[in-house]
């Protein structure tokens, strides 16, 4: 698992990217309310990644999900939250410092893959999940706890 470990540093950037303006990259077939729910299709691994970028040290947490039995709880916790991808990537309000940031990569079989962020600061959250999002994150992390990247090379050690 060494090797992917550049993999969930480049999602802890993207949230970072995210939470500066980017937009991730997404693949959305677009429906008619520019959300299209998660293809959970073909599933190969899911990396989460939360960031505290205060106060300082800077955190961050991982869990890595290549298990099927992982990756078929992750598929029936973002259908239980009518998780979508959402075309237009919400942006916090200005002034917010603090909180946390989640990037969930999904890769599928395919090689098509799929990133999913959510910024969570001051009561308010922000990203491009669509749905339950601030549930599906509690549940996930609940389901399969974080920790330092180090510490966690895959959620199914771990359960």
């Amino acid at each position: 698992m060494a090797g992917r470990l550049p993999l969930v540093v480049a999602g802890a950037v993207v949230g970072l990217a995210a939470a500066c303006g980017s937009t991730p990259t997404t693949s959305p077939s677009v429906n008619g309310t520019n959300n299209s729910t998660l293809d959970t299709t073909g599933l190969t691994e899911v990396q989460i990644v939360e960031s505290r970028p205060l106060p300082p040290p800077y955190d961050t947490a991982q869990a890595i999900l290549d298990s099927p039995a992982d990756l078929a709880s992750f598929a029936q916790l973002a259908q239980q939250h009518h998780i979508e991808v959402s075309v237009i990537t919400q942006q916090l309000q200005p002034g917010c410092t603090g909180g946390a940031e989640y990037t969930i990569t999904v890769e599928r079989a395919d090689g098509s893959q799929t990133v999913l962020t959510l910024d969570e600061c001051g009561g308010q959250s922000a990203g491009n999940i669509a749905g339950d999002a601030t549930g599906f994150i509690e549940d996930l992390t609940a389901q399969f706890p974080l920790a330092a990247p180090s510490a966690s090379p895959s959620a199914s050690a771990s359960t």
